[in-house]
């Protein structure tokens, strides 16, 4: 998939304002990473047949509103 593609599958992706089988959102990223290593994990065991994506800087509380999410100092 190129990066256009795969620019325009998250946009569509954000756009039906729910997570999926394949993708989840996440408002920042994680202080954790046990809690990364585990959506991570999560993703790569989705049923479908699609790549797992996680989408960091959607927030689901506020109508899955984008949030800035560059200079997070838990960023990976």
């Amino acid at each position: 998939m190129d990066i256009f593609s795969l620019d325009a599958e998250i946009k569509k992706l954000i756009l039906l304002r729910q997570e999926g089988e394949y993708w989840d959102f996440k408002k920042e990223w994680h202080i954790n990473k046990a809690d990364l290593l585990h959506d991570i994990i999560c993703m790569e065991n989705n049923p479908s047949p699609h790549d797992g994506f996680i989408v960091i800087g959607i927030d689901e509380e506020t109508d899955f509103s984008v949030c800035d999410v560059v200079n997070d100092p838990n960023r990976r």
